[in-house]
């Protein structure tokens, strides 16, 4: 993401300086967001990892308090949403780059092979790295799209029925 980013600031335009501050911050968002869902998650269901059911792993590691943190993998989750943010942001910055498919590409496949190498190390079931893919994808989609000038269809609101928190809304 910072590379790209980084190809903005070749010229010293005013423009290209917000464009780079602006990549910076929706990337942040996007990274922020997905830490604080995936955390959420986890402390929500609560799902014992696959080596907790493994008698082979001592019975210190298999009941320490990270072995119940399984589901949503957040390794794949937070790759999913670099990945998506990253070649989103790029392809809208530019659109005509040779350089929008390899982008895509490599940023996909590093999520993918994160999301698989969690699985094969035995830490995460493949539900749980599918889970964290998809919505780490969907919030490497959304954020950005939300800083979008004409976005009629997403919204970010902060309060739901009088009830303060955050969240995003799509219409159509």
């Amino acid at each position: 993401m910072l590379l790209s980013s980084l190809s903005l600031l070749k010229e010293h335009r005013n423009e290209n300086i917000r464009a780079f501050l602006s990549d910076m911050v929706m990337y942040s968002e996007t990274e922020l967001a997905i830490i604080g869902l995936t955390q959420c998650s986890k402390g929500l269901f609560k799902r014992s990892r696959p080596y907790a059911y493994n008698t082979d792993v001592s019975p210190d590691v298999r009941t320490e308090k990270n072995a119940s943190l399984s589901f949503w993998s957040g390794h794949a989750s937070f790759a999913f949403a670099s990945a998506v943010a990253t070649g989103y942001i790029f392809q809208k910055r530019h659109p005509g780059s040779r350089f929008v498919k390899p982008v895509w590409a490599c940023g996909l496949t590093c999520a993918g092979a994160t999301a698989i190498l969690r699985v094969r190390a035995g830490v995460h079931f493949p539900s749980d790295v599918l889970a964290g893919a998809a919505v780490g994808a969907l919030n490497g989609w959304c954020i950005p799209r939300l800083h979008e000038e004409k976005n009629e269809h997403l919204t970010l609101i902060t309060e739901i029925n009088g009830v303060q928190g955050i969240g995003i809304v799509y219409s159509y």
